[in-house]
Order: C-alpha cells, then structure tokens, then sequence
C-alpha cells in the first residue's frame, strides 16, 4: 500500500463531532474536557495499538470560540504526528451567543458550560498508517479477530495469474 493511498483518509474536511452541553459548574465542564480526551487516547492505545501524545493545544491552534483545546496526537511510523482527536472546553462563549440556558438548583436561569468532541475519518487515516505498509494492512487483533486478505477482481483474463500467486503469497489457512 503506497503513500499515495495511506492519505486519503488523513486529508479530509468530515468530521465526527459531539457537543455535550453541561448544566455544571466550570471547574466540572473542564473535567469532561479532560476525561474525552483520556477517553480517546485509551481507546486509540489499546484498541487501535496507536502509540499517541496527549496535550493542549496552543491559542493560534486551538478550535475557534474555544477557551481551551485538549488532543491526541497519533505517532506515524515516519515519526511525524497527526493530530487523531480533539475535546475542547466551550466555556460560555457559544451558550451566550445561541442563550442556551439551564435552571440551577435554585432555579435561576444560567447559561451552561459547553464541551465538544470528536474524531474525523483522520483516525482511519491514522489506523491505516501505523499498521500497514507496501504489503498491505494488518490490523490490530483486537479491532480484527480474524484477519482477511482482500483480493482485488481484474477485469482481463491477462492478470488472474499474477494476481493468484500474489494471493497466495499470504494465503494462510488455519485448521
């Protein structure tokens, strides 16, 4: 597997975003904060076999609106980063704006304390990128259980040969 199709899932402008609107107080909203993004970094360790760096993100790069940017950045086997999730702390900055409220325990209307969440199809990217190279993909056993070969179908009777030697280069079959 080339570069040239390793990225396609790195460069994208879709993402998976989840707002969780927090009829908390600050210092709460700012735990969630922390707890998505340990969240992540579990999942993308133990489940994905993706060594990744927890941190924040500098003012200039953090999501717009945000008093606070929290992520994970997944390390290539290039030794580059990509950044593979994001939990940002809203603060009241988007609930003042839209005046999403909630009532206190005294039932004094307050504007909540906002997070947001997400990964983008970057995570993909970066599966891909840690666990494949120019022989193909393997998987993580614990997203994988049980490891397929995928065999490309050509149109023309000139390439069935090549393509079933190269097959059975990695055929393995289990009693």
């Amino acid at each position: 597997m080339g570069n040239e199709n390793k990225t396609l899932f790195k460069d994208n402008r879709i993402f998976m975003a989840r707002r969780a609107y927090c009829s908390c107080n600050k210092e709460e909203a700012i735990e969630e904060t922390k707890l998505i993004n340990n969240i992540y970094a579990e999942f993308a360790e133990k489940y994905m076999a993706m060594p990744v760096v927890k941190g924040y993100k500098s003012e200039s790069e953090r999501f717009a609106g945000a008093e606070e940017t929290l992520c994970i950045e997944a390390l290539m086997q290039d030794g580059k980063a990509l950044q593979a999730g994001t939990s940002h702390f809203l603060g009241q900055n988007f609930a003042k704006a839209f005046d999403v409220k909630f009532a206190d325990k005294s039932g004094k209307l307050e504007h909540v304390w906002a997070t947001s969440w997400g990964v983008s199809t970057r995570l993909m990217g970066a599966l891909i990128m840690s666990h494949s190279d120019d022989n193909g993909l393997v998987l993580p056993p614990v997203l994988a259980p049980i490891q397929v070969i995928i065999i490309p179908v050509t149109k023309s009777k000139e390439n069935v040969n090549e393509i079933e030697e190269k097959s059975n280069q990695y055929l393995i079959i289990k009693p």
